[in-house]
């Protein structure tokens, strides 16, 4: 029901409404996944990190992190991890450390080149 330009009220067909439009948010920033490979990496807990640790480092890193979706784009991006083996479980499989492949790709994306890798020209 709409007011019309007389003050009376107009019902119209919700079928013949135009179509909402739906609003696709743009990804601002890092995704959960790198969050959640840096925090482990910057908390360097021999026996790997727990998920609290992870999710106090990010929130405290990253304050713009959405807080109410956060445990299912950590699941997300934790099994994402595990299975390319960029992360592997600690001490308990309730923690987490970098594999040696996450290592190096870690390295790799952050600008590290072995001594004897050919430059790209």
């Amino acid at each position: 029901t709409k007011t019309d330009d007389s003050g009376s009220q107009v019902s119209i067909d919700p079928a013949l409404a135009p179509p909402k439009k739906r609003v696709i948010s743009k990804q601002k920033g890092k995704t959960t996944l790198v969050k959640v490979i840096e925090a482990v990496d910057s908390l360097r807990d021999r026996k790997g990190a727990t998920h609290p640790a992870i999710a106090k480092w990010v929130f405290e890193s990253y304050p713009d992190t959405n807080k109410e979706r956060w445990n299912y784009a950590f699941k997300a991006a934790v099994k994402t991890a595990i299975q390319e083996g960029i992360l592997e479980c600690g001490i308990t499989n309730v923690r987490l450390k970098i594999s040696a492949e996450g290592r190096q790709e870690l390295r790799y994306a952050n600008g590290y080149r072995a001594p004897d890798t050919p430059v790209d020209d």
